[in-house]
């Protein structure tokens, strides 16, 4: 009789949560998060993307902040010479990135359009700073200055088919001032 009474009990607990399931319209996760008292909702107060959204031509960043007063901060960026991490914000104020691959370049957090490319010390000159300079699709002017990594090495900007190339370089003796120094 005992295993009787138990089944009884659990049938109609069972019974209960699918009334309350009906009755209230929710899903199971969101009925189990109601049992629980696990919270409902995004965690995110709000989202600001200075660019606009998903905008790999002009550099950007996102801020969001969580409900309980902290904020979180993701700025676009160029992880190699031709390709960009873009942050946007989601509709539901959460932040999201996108990979681009930029045609002609990606130059501080931005995509470059096809430009004309004019470069200081016309092409791959070692042992003169050079400096190129440009504007991306936004209209933006920027430069770019030959630089030294460390001692010995240079990184050399250069046009190649109006577009921007980097090449890191060993001086043969130092590297100082964004050029090698002559032997």
């Amino acid at each position: 009789m005992e295993k009787r009474e138990a089944g009884i009990i659990v049938s109609v607990f069972i019974l209960a949560l699918l009334a309350l399931f009906l009755i209230s319209g929710s899903s199971f996760s969101e009925l189990k998060n109601k049992i629980t008292g696990r919270a409902v909702g995004s965690p995110y107060k709000s989202c600001e993307d200075s660019d606009g959204g998903k905008n790999q031509w002009e550099k950007g960043a996102v801020t969001y902040s969580y409900k309980n007063r902290t904020s979180k901060y993701y700025a676009d960026y160029c992880y190699t010479n031709k390709r960009l991490k873009e942050y946007f914000c989601t509709n539901l104020k959460m932040t999201d990135s996108k990979k681009f691959v930029c045609e002609f370049g990606c130059v501080d957090g931005a995509c470059i359009s096809k430009q004309a490319c004019a470069d200081s010390d016309e092409g791959e000159d070692y042992f003169e700073r050079g400096a190129l300079t440009g504007t991306n699709q936004s209209g933006d002017a920027f430069e770019l200055k030959d630089y030294c990594m460390n001692e010995k090495s240079l990184v050399e900007y250069s046009c190649e088919n109006s577009s921007i190339a980097s090449r890191e370089y060993s001086c043969p003796q130092d590297c100082s001032l964004g050029a090698c120094i002559a032997g």
